[in-house]
């Protein structure tokens, strides 16, 4: 293994532009997905016999296995989602081996140039910073969906200006969005579950003798006090449950005076119900944000 991470750090000077290291990536694993190839000899069919540095070739290998697991992800279906490799991902040791094995030891004194290939393609250039950040990298600090607007707007801003860095912000967006429409599926599927439950409680309610005004109290206990997004919600979700049984709701038969027990059981449905929609509705316009800069980066990719 030492000899093969040796390996990684020379530069043998060969130029390769960052969309080609992508594109001969996407092609590798279209052989696996499409082709129904092994991604090790998938990758191995794509670069032999092509003048690439050794980490040309591991970054080749990285997004082949990417993009084989973004495309498989993509056609799976339902909320709990599974891929697979048929053969496991590009072996990255085996694919320099074959196609490094019989290159002769070359001397890193020979070449004058740093070997910073291994970086060249990774991120675009930015401006030096003034001191490192010390602090342990969060989620905000690495996953578009979950970070602060103007780090999102930073990534953007400082990879959209070169090929390379559209290529990286690319497949940093797609990722970052499959894992929001992951949430989205996950979210749904809770609330449909949550909505069965509430409606089925509030309607074994009324038939027990409960007045629609008595359990709209109970629903709406401990949210009287909300504004704004959050009131609207709970409101809708009582409007909702109502009709959903073929109950009509006339306000001023609700009872505001009577106090409910706490943490009945139909209040925490309610609030449950009300907590899914608000996330659904934060995820939604996340996933419609990234999507939107997504296709952005994706248009200037293709040119």
């Amino acid at each position: 293994m030492d000899a093969y991470l040796a390996l990684l750090g020379k530069d043998f000077g060969h130029q390769v532009a960052p969309d080609e290291i992508a594109a001969l990536a996407e092609q590798a694993a279209l052989q696996h997905v499409d082709g129904g190839m092994d991604l090790t000899n998938a990758v191995l069919k794509i670069v032999q016999g092509r003048a690439l540095n050794p980490a040309h070739v591991a970054r080749i290998v990285e997004g082949a296995n990417t993009q084989a697991y973004l495309k498989l992800y993509d056609r799976c279906v339902g909320p709990t989602r599974f891929v697979a490799f048929e053969g496991g991902p590009a072996r990255i040791f085996e694919v320099l081996e074959i196609v490094f094995g019989t290159q002769p030891d070359v001397k890193t004194a020979e070449y004058r140039r740093t070997p910073m290939s291994a970086l060249d393609y990774r991120i675009p250039p930015q401006k030096p910073r003034q001191a490192f950040k010390t602090a342990a990298v969060s989620r905000e600090d690495v996953i578009p969906g979950e970070m602060p607007i103007h780090k999102v707007a930073e990534m953007l801003g400082s990879g959209s200006a070169t090929p390379g860095g559209q290529a990286y912000l690319y497949h940093t967006l797609r990722g970052a969005m499959q894992k929001v429409a992951v949430d989205i599926s996950s979210i749904e599927f809770r609330m449909q579950k949550a909505a069965y439950d509430l409606t089925t409680a509030v309607e074994q309610a009324i038939q027990e003798g409960h007045t629609p005004g008595e359990v709209a109290r109970v629903m709406l206990f401990g949210k009287e006090a909300s504004e704004g997004k959050e009131a609207e919600t709970v409101a809708d979700v009582v409007r909702l449950v109502m009709q959903k049984i073929g109950v009509e709701l006339n306000p001023e038969s609700i009872p505001w005076g009577a106090r409910p027990t706490d943490n009945h059981p139909l209040q925490v449905k309610t609030a449950e119900l009300v907590e899914l929609s608000l996330e659904l509705e934060k995820k939604t316009a996340a996933h419609d944000s990234l999507s939107g800069e997504f296709n952005r980066i994706a248009a200037l990719l293709r040119g």
